[in-house]
């Protein structure tokens, strides 16, 4: 009796241990971040253009663009410092260049040190900039660096 009871314990606990692992897995977000109204909104998952522009508030310019008949279109939002496209309704690139946003922890004025500990580090450069991956993501990060060793532009392709 005492082992039935201790298995069934035993059970219990090894499955909220992996239901938990399996939450942290697979809770990949990227936020944007307005660093002046520190308003944010996960790049990851999928958006429309009326939840865009309400949180970020309106873009200076909104361009929507028809690749051909059987394509969705590509909205492209354009911000100062922000550029983003999107396409069915997922964000396929972003390009910071000013410091009123920021990914995550990312922002311009950054060093490629104090990314690597919080992403992977690619091996190969492009054109002398680090690129760097999103853990457990296809998310590629290209940063352009400035002569001080500052990251100057970042630029997410999802």
């Amino acid at each position: 009796m005492k082992t039935k009871i201790l298995s069934v314990l035993f059970g219990i606990v090894l499955c909220c241990f992996l239901g938990s692992f399996n939450k942290q897995k697979t809770s990949g977000t990227l936020l944007l971040t307005n660093a002046k109204t520190n308003k944010s909104i996960n790049v990851c998952e999928k958006n429309s253009v009326q939840k865009i522009e309400a949180v970020l508030g309106g873009a200076i310019s909104l361009n929507k663009e028809l690749p051909d008949d059987k394509e969705e279109p590509v909205f492209t939002f354009s911000y100062d410092g922000l550029t983003i496209e999107m396409q069915n309704d997922k964000i396929i690139e972003v390009i910071i260049s000013n410091k009123k946003w920021k990914l995550n922890t990312l922002s311009i004025g950054i060093t490629p040190q104090q990314m690597s500990p919080i992403f992977e580090r690619s091996e190969f450069d492009y054109l002398g900039n680090p690129r760097f991956k999103v853990k457990d993501s296809k998310v590629i990060l290209f940063t352009e660096i400035d002569k001080t060793n500052k990251v100057k532009r970042i630029r997410a392709l999802f």
